[in-house]
């Protein structure tokens, strides 16, 4: 997608239903009075590997209760 400045963005749906652009008009069909473009951010925090039929999770190492 492109906004109304020409900067090609790409479309995720994680993003879906976010404002991308906001654009305000000095009245009815006035010129622009301001606009806005939001850009999202996102990057991958961490990843797991699927469990296997059977496997269990474990949270960390076990230790005996004294």
């Amino acid at each position: 997608m492109t906004d109304s400045r020409g900067v090609a963005g790409t479309g995720s749906e994680q993003f879906a239903g976010q404002l991308r652009e906001q654009i305000t008009n000095d009245g009815v069909n006035g010129p622009e009075a301001s606009a806005t473009a939001h850009t999202p951010f996102s990057r991958t925090t961490a990843t797991a590997k699927p469990l296997r039929h059977g496997q269990r999770l474990q949270h960390g190492p076990s230790r005996a209760l004294r």
